[in-house]
């Protein structure tokens, strides 16, 4: 069974509506849902160190803008292959779950 799935979503259930609606083996759909569920909302990577300190360092800092947290705009799907329903070679040329954020 060749497959291919190419899709963006807006946020993860929208990306979760238009897996459900693919054409591809159960077990290729399920590696997608596996990626699709660890993507945060946020991108957590950029924020900074919890505000633990001394009233003095809460004064020293509060005049300066607080970054703002990336919030999730959307998701990239791409996969294709082939999966030989009869034992032969089987593979997956390509596998994309991409996360984009604001």
């Amino acid at each position: 069974m060749s497959f291919s799935i190419s899709f963006f979503a807006r946020d993860v259930h929208s990306a979760r509506s238009k897996l459900r609606e693919a054409y591809a083996p159960e077990a290729v759909k399920a590696l997608i849902e596996l990626s699709i569920a660890a993507i945060p909302a946020q991108n957590n990577l950029g924020a900074g160190a919890s505000s633990q300190g001394s009233s003095s360092d809460t004064a020293k800092h509060s005049n300066q803008a607080t970054p703002r947290v990336p919030r999730l705009c959307g998701i990239l799907v791409e996969t294709h292959g082939h999966i030989d329903e009869n034992g032969g070679r089987s593979n997956i040329g390509l596998f994309r779950v991409e996360p984009y954020y604001d």
